[in-house]
């Protein structure tokens, strides 16, 4: 339909930005008008797309021009505009996430391992600079107020993604467990919650599950050889994993593809954890400054009125779908992340992932 336009014009939320940016990669000029401070994909030079079912990240192009109008903001439904907490909620977690991958990768071929690029601490400050206000501005919104400055952090949020060239600012393990609960509504015709409300609580199990791996490190758990996956069994465990929600097979082919070039350097290196073990003293140190306790995360969530448990979503989440999601994300993707660590560690059992959930539940006040 764009075909022969001298401009586009997409007005509405992330999805209907995302589809703009997609459908004008030929060079047709954009201008996206930003109706929502729902998510940070507005600015940033990407799209989000099903791909055999599977949530892909697809290289697009910025918006010429990005609007955003006060008012036009105010009108929006006040859970959409919340939603942006959430999803900024994922700067304390998918920055450690983006420091991991890098640390894990070699010097010469950052992309391998981590899928994503070298981490850089000067992009990464330009938004987790501003988490402590972003704590701080929950109330206030919660009470209609400060979406402006919301808004201009979102959009430092997506700038930061743009430069880098990926989304590994400000996507870790929060969101591979949002995309995979978005799958399994899709795939079942049901409504899931707003990607960013999802966000917010993901963050929360990704800042536990954080907790739980610094603490099997402390006692001694990177002193041990590495548990590198099994390529067939991986491939089993995948197909298993995602039989539930896609009886094809498709699903699970695709995320096994992307999986795949994560696992191979692994399997590839006699000592994959060296790296992270000759120099963790200083990688803690950095992990200190960008990590936040996951109980402070929720406490955020909650003063501005958003949800802080699965359970609690608008569109609530079983405990099992919920289990589901956060034991498989590692299995979604290319890009390493602290679960993917976890299980190198030993430390990504059945027991594990049941710690975790339990300590996100008790941080959360859930009974």
């Amino acid at each position: 339909a764009t075909a022969g336009a001298g401009c586009v014009v997409t007005i509405g939320s992330g999805t209907i930005t995302d589809i703009g940016k997609a459908a004008t990669r030929n060079g047709t000029p954009l201008v996206a008008v930003q109706t929502a401070t729902s998510v940070n994909g507005y600015a940033d030079s990407f799209s989000v797309l099903l791909h055999r079912g599977v949530k892909r990240t697809t290289p697009a192009r910025w918006p010429d021009t990005l609007l955003i109008d006060a008012a036009i903001l105010r009108a929006a439904p006040p859970e959409l505009n919340l939603a942006g907490v959430g999803d900024l909620m994922a700067m304390f977690t998918a920055t450690a996430d983006w420091y991991l991958a890098s640390a894990m990768s070699d010097d010469c071929d950052h992309d391998t391992t981590a899928g994503g690029p070298p981490y850089n601490a000067a992009v990464a400050g330009i938004v987790r600079a501003h988490g402590g206000r972003l704590l701080a501005l929950a109330a206030d919104l919660a009470a209609g107020a400060g979406l402006a400055e919301l808004a201009r952090i979102l959009t430092l949020s997506g700038i930061t993604m743009g430069v880098a060239g990926s989304t590994a600012p400000a996507s870790g393990m929060e969101h591979a467990v949002s995309h995979l609960l978005e799958m399994a509504a899709n795939a079942r015709g049901q409504r899931a919650s707003f990607h960013g409300t999802q966000v917010g609580v993901a963050s929360v199990v990704a800042a536990a599950t954080w907790a739980h791996v610094r603490r099997r490190i402390d006692a001694g758990a990177l002193s041990k050889p590495a548990r590198i996956p099994d390529p067939d069994q991986a491939r089993d465990r995948i197909r298993e994993a995602f039989k539930g929600i896609d009886s094809t097979g498709l699903m699970a082919a695709e995320c096994f593809a992307d999986y795949a070039r994560k696992l191979r350097p692994l399997v590839g290196d006699s000592d994959p954890l060296a790296r992270l073990r000759d120099g963790w003293d200083g990688h803690e140190a950095v992990l200190t400054e960008t990590l936040i306790d996951p109980g402070e995360l929720a406490s955020g969530l909650r003063s501005a009125g958003l949800p802080a448990s699965f359970g609690e979503l608008p569109e609530p989440v079983s405990d099992e779908d919920a289990r589901w999601a956060v034991a498989s994300c590692p299995l979604q993707r290319q890009r390493f992340g602290v679960a993917d660590l976890a299980m190198l560690l030993g430390a990504w059992e059945e027991d594990d992932i049941d710690e975790v959930l339990a300590e996100a539940a008790v941080l959360t006040g859930r009974p």
